[in-house]
């Protein structure tokens, strides 16, 4: 085996840097690789972590939006139903008041109409017996 060694020129000092490499390598493995990987698994366990509440975060945030949409609607449907009871009330309120004004105001067109047509009875009887004395003095005048 000195043979090929020593064909490859390979002397003893070989060994020893290949024993060098190697506790060097071990030694750089258990206190550099290792605490290394253990930085990125802890780096990626951390990123993962955020992920996984970053979504559990917005799943509650859309149960929020959900929850306030469905509380809109049931306000505005509420509150169309509260304006539809209030209008209704007025108009009916309008209506006994417009039948009542309606009802006050054929009342009073009622009473004056009674009034202008005994008023004008009462002037046609006056001018028809006013004419009456025309005539009668018109014909006294002519016979006379």
């Amino acid at each position: 085996m000195s043979e090929v060694l020593e064909s490859l020129n390979i002397d003893k000092s070989f060994f020893v840097q290949f024993a060098i490499v190697l506790i060097l390598f071990f030694s750089l493995k258990s206190f550099l690789f290792e605490k290394l990987l253990e930085v990125i698994q802890n780096r990626e366990s951390k990123t993962t972590g955020l992920l996984h509440e970053s979504k559990e975060k917005e799943t509650e945030a859309n149960k929020l939006s959900e929850q306030i949409e469905e509380e809109i609607l049931t306000t505005k449907s509420e509150l169309t139903a509260e304006i539809k009871t209030v209008k209704n009330k007025l108009m009916s309120e309008k209506e006994v008041e417009y039948s009542q004004l309606e009802e006050k105001l054929d009342s009073d067109y009622s009473g004056k109409l009674t009034n202008f047509n005994t008023e004008l009875n009462e002037n046609f009887e006056v001018i028809k017996s006013q004419t009456n004395d025309l005539a009668k003095d018109l014909v006294n005048k002519i016979t006379q």
